[in-house]
């Protein structure tokens, strides 16, 4: 019978845990003051990644293409042209010619690659193709 009028008062008073959890109530909200602008950069970050390798592969896609034009022996203007086509928005492109290789180099800073001091840059040579 005693026994039972000490379980009854724990009940009653919440337990002996009871303390400790009407105290821990503002962890939640403090973890996730904590957590969740953490997660915000983390996504960031991956975002800014995710558009240095999107114009990095465009660059490179845009020296490609240009490189082939030269290489086909279209005209610089014509290689100029299919470059920019295929490039970011204000990427510099520069075309050269070594005897017979054609060298096309596409860059190109976009927001990501200036916060992160970047500049993806392509270069790609081809050689005369014979006629």
């Amino acid at each position: 019978m005693i026994w039972s009028n000490v379980r009854s008062r724990r009940r009653s008073d919440g337990g002996p845990g009871a303390a400790g959890r009407a105290g821990g109530r503002g962890y939640v909200t403090v973890e996730s003051a904590l957590v969740i602008p953490v997660l915000l950069a983390l996504a960031g970050a991956l975002l800014g990644v995710l558009g240095v390798c999107a114009t990095q592969s465009l660059c490179h896609e845009a020296a490609r293409s240009a490189a082939r034009a030269a290489a086909r022996g279209e005209p610089v203007e014509q290689v100029l042209r299919v470059a920019r086509a295929v490039a970011p928005d204000g990427a510099g492109v520069e075309v050269a010619q070594d005897g017979p290789l054609h060298s096309v180099t596409v860059s190109a800073p976009s927001w990501a690659t200036r916060l992160l001091r970047l500049t993806p840059t392509a270069r790609v040579v081809a050689h005369v193709e014979p006629r």
